[in-house]
């Protein structure tokens, strides 16, 4: 299993040892981020997080630690339905017009590289963000924050009517 690390340079800074790939999903009239594909390792490393001691006083304080945001995260946990693991069959409709619909709405997947601190970002939105976690832990790393595509054919119309 491959997981972060770290070192400290004889500058004193902190330098990622290792950094893991996140294929984005990306809406062009909002750049939200739809979806994160990430191997196995990625989400071992993020699950690594959690589990520090915290974990294990939550488990014996049955989520009522008074914190909020780790006593609604053990019981959602607690509480997850196994349905939630199974993957959808692939002749589902919507596979039928994937192609159009990744043309149409989608930025071109981008792959970001991610490390220990970027995840513990990322995490901390999953836990904080009222919005998009994806989005709201990865925004500043995305690529082309406007379509120019978009733009370019935006002022086409404008001109031409």
């Amino acid at each position: 299993m491959t997981e972060f690390g770290s070192s400290i340079s004889e500058n004193g800074t902190r330098n990622n040892i290792k950094k893991l790939e996140l294929k984005l999903t990306v809406r062009k009239s909002t750049n939200m981020v739809l979806c994160a594909e990430a191997d196995n390792d990625f989400v071992d490393s993020l699950f690594n997080f959690l589990t520090i001691p915290l974990g294990s006083i939550e488990d014996v304080l049955k989520g009522n630690s008074g914190l909020g945001c780790i006593d609604n995260l053990y019981k959602s946990v607690e509480n997850l339905d196994s349905k939630w693991f199974n993957t959808p069959p692939p002749d589902m409709n919507i596979h039928r017009h994937e192609k159009t619909l990744k043309m149409i709405l989608l930025k071109p997947d981008q792959m970001i590289s991610v490390g220990e601190l970027e995840a513990l970002s990322l995490l901390k939105a999953s836990l904080t963000s009222t919005s998009s976690a994806l989005t709201a832990g990865l925004n500043h790393m995305l690529k082309n924050p406007r379509d120019k595509d978009v733009m370019s054919n935006a002022k086409k119309l404008l001109c031409s009517g």
